[in-house]
């Protein structure tokens, strides 16, 4: 009896499902078949998707926590075996994972993490997501990064309510209200994420 059996050099059709089956005989000539769920083959990668800093919307700039990191994606599948487990870290360089390592994700389309260090608040933080198939091939992408920025916004000139627009009188009913302030953010820019 032979316990197991290998096959190379197979011109196997990517996406295909490829069953075995395996018949064994007595010496009565009494036979039983049996056959596997099957196997796909897969030798490609995930297909890429986008990785967004934020924990959902649009891709955040800025930030002002410094104890939580968050980033979602959107866009990363596998035709052939479908994806199995995603994997992210953080760091000050793209790829590096210096201000948390490599953690195992389920597949999900957004992860937040708190913790112990506190962000800095000079250097841009980027996040890295690693997305893995079932035949164990996988793709990388990394984020174009978030600042910290825990300056409040700056007023640049005195907040003006402009008299043109609605009703000021005693016992009335306002229609429309509008006011002007411009504010400039001290640090960093704009497109901030609470």
């Amino acid at each position: 009896m032979i316990p197991a059996l290998r096959l190379t050099s197979l011109s196997l059709s990517p996406g295909q499902r490829y069953f075995t089956s395996v018949t064994a005989c007595n010496q009565r000539a009494l036979c039983t078949t049996a056959v596997s769920d099957g196997v796909i083959s897969d030798d490609t990668p995930p297909v890429p998707g986008w990785l967004l800093d934020g924990f959902s919307g649009e891709d955040a700039d800025f930030q002002s926590s410094r104890t939580t990191l968050s980033a979602h994606w959107v866009d990363f599948y596998d035709l052939e075996s479908g994806l199995l487990s995603m994997e992210w870290r953080g760091g000050t360089r793209p790829g590096q994972g210096d201000i948390f390592p490599p953690t195992k994700l389920v597949v999900t389309n957004k992860a937040s993490v708190t913790l112990l260090q506190p962000l800095p608040l000079d250097k841009t933080i980027y996040v890295t997501l690693k997305v893995f198939n079932k035949a164990g091939q996988w793709v990388e992408r990394t984020s174009d990064g978030i600042q910290i920025d825990v300056t409040a916004p700056v007023e640049s000139q005195q907040v003006r309510l402009s008299e043109s627009s609605g009703s000021f009188n005693e016992d009335s009913q306002v229609s429309l209200f509008s006011s002007r302030f411009p504010l400039v953010r001290a640090e960093v820019g704009h497109n901030a994420i609470p």
